[in-house]
């Protein structure tokens, strides 16, 4: 069964420009830990945004992501998806 988890918590990131046209954006954020560069700033924010995804994902995975967001104080809600089904209205009202 799919579940869906919204982490609800923010996290700020620090960004660094590149000092010259050779060096890259750097986005870190202390409360994950993590660490992200890449060649542009539209780049860097895509990477910030996939790679929290990614951490938290394995983390589920792993079966840490409990503890991690307990100790973070990470809040989340989490929503089982039952199934699909298509809905079709039987009768409507118009006017004439």
């Amino acid at each position: 069964m799919k579940k869906y988890i919204n982490i609800e918590t923010q996290f700020r990131w620090k960004i660094l420009k590149p000092k010259t046209a050779e060096d890259n954006w750097i986005g870190v954020c202390d409360r994950l830990k993590t660490i992200t560069e890449a060649d542009s700033l539209y780049e860097l924010i895509e990477n910030m945004q996939s790679d929290t995804t990614l951490l938290f994902e394995d983390l589920y995975a792993t079966k840490e992501f409990n503890k991690f967001t307990f100790d973070h104080s990470i809040v989340f809600k989490s929503v089982e998806f039952i199934d699909t089904i298509d809905v079709t209205p039987n009768v409507f009202m118009v006017e004439d």
